[in-house]
């Protein structure tokens, strides 16, 4: 009789509710205090699929690339493409602050994102 071989080890299980979203900025947080709002959520999301790839949309240019999830720290690789932004835009610290994210909160359908231990982003699910 042939020997069963081991079910192929899955990689760290992602939280239900963190994919299959399409993630809306509402805030950023800044480490000084102050805040940062999006004149349109809509123009600045985070897509998350269970595969971990990550898709952004920061205002007037859009992003791929992969997430990383262990417990509560979360991590991004994104490559962009685009132009910079007219202000009043918010895309580049949208963008940028994402590179440094380090963990992540869900509760009552929301996203948060800390980023450099101090700073965070809040986001909001789409509207279906």
């Amino acid at each position: 009789m042939p020997a069963e071989s081991a079910p192929a080890e899955a990689g760290p299980a992602v939280p239900p509710g963190l994919t299959g979203v399409i993630w809306q900025l509402q805030t950023i947080d800044l480490t000084n205090g102050s805040t940062l709002t999006p004149s349109d959520p809509a123009l600045y999301t985070l897509t998350l699929e269970a595969d971990g790839t990550a898709s952004v949309l920061a205002d007037c240019f859009t992003g791929q690339g992969t997430y990383t999830v262990s417990g509560d720290k979360i991590s991004f690789v994104i490559r962009y493409t685009g132009s910079l932004c007219p202000s009043p835009s918010i895309a580049s610290q949208y963008a940028n602050y994402l590179g440094y994210a380090t963990q992540y909160a869900l509760a009552d359908d929301m996203l948060v994102i800390t980023y450099s231990n101090t700073g965070k982003m809040t986001f909001g699910q789409a509207a279906p």
